[in-house]
């Protein structure tokens, strides 16, 4: 631009009469669209949900970003094996509440909390969404053998709550599994009983640890103390299978269903 206003001043000392100014103009003019388009472009790019860098929705932060305080100084193994546990998938449901803004009070319960009910009785509950509230001091009685539908228009929030729900915002008994499909279901060859089956995350994380485990034990044949280390490890995978009777999952999946 510089040499554009250089070359239009000269050009105003031509005897032609200002043809070399109006020249610098053009050239100034012809700067200042090609700025223009550049910022528009720049302003484009930054609106584009696709760009890369958009942020990222709370569900698709991995477990492991979602708790990296709670995680630190942690080993590989122990993250993989506290990411699996119950106590683990509770934490990175809550804290994915906490960053989408869903907040969840009730009343304090009279008496304790049996850990082998198979039933949830919970008073006085109130889920929030952006301080917004979307039930208010409302009984939630879920009773086992029952099937319950939640009803309600477009965008009430009926998704977030059962996001709470699955999250245990709310006291829920150890005993019962909770599995929340958040989105419709992709078109898919699987049948049904498949579908619900493996929506289990835990025994299929459990199952892709006990295959790791198990080729660490081949890879480590010449060293005892290492396959000693990587058997505990192991048996603590196969019992927590055998807890979650991986044999009946399928015929349970069934009973679910039907």
């Amino acid at each position: 631009k510089k040499k554009a206003k250089a070359a239009g001043k000269k050009g105003g000392k031509d005897k032609k009469g200002g043809k070399g100014k109006k020249g610098g103009d053009e050239d100034d003019d012809g700067g200042e669209e090609e700025k223009k388009s550049d910022d528009a472009a720049a302003a484009s790019a930054s609106a584009s949900p696709s760009s890369p860098g958009a942020a990222p929705s709370v569900d698709d932060i991995p477990p492991e970003e979602l708790l990296a305080g709670r995680l630190e100084g942690m080993s590989s193994s122990e993250i993989e094996a506290f990411l699996a546990s119950s106590e683990g998938r509770q934490e990175v449901a809550l804290e994915r509440l906490s960053r989408a803004q869903i907040s969840v009070n009730y009343e304090a319960r009279k008496t304790k909390l049996d850990p082998r009910s198979r039933d949830v009785n919970v008073s006085g509950v109130t889920v929030n969404f952006h301080s917004k509230p979307l039930i208010e001091d409302t009984d939630l009685v879920i009773n086992y053998g029952n099937r319950y539908g939640f009803v309600g228009p477009n965008g009430s929030g009926k998704s977030t709550v059962l996001k709470a729900i699955a999250a245990r915002a709310v006291p829920i008994p150890d005993s019962l599994d909770i599995y929340f499909l958040d989105s419709e279901y992709p078109a898919t060859d699987k049948t049904a009983i498949s579908a619900v089956f493996e929506a289990n995350d835990e025994i299929e994380l459990l199952e892709k640890k006990a295959t790791r485990l198990n080729d660490a034990m081949g890879d480590a044949a010449d060293d005892e103390d290492a396959q000693a280390s990587i058997q505990d490890e192991l048996e603590k995978v196969y019992e927590r299978l055998d807890q979650l009777d991986v044999s009946t999952a399928e015929s349970r999946a069934s009973a679910i269903l039907h």
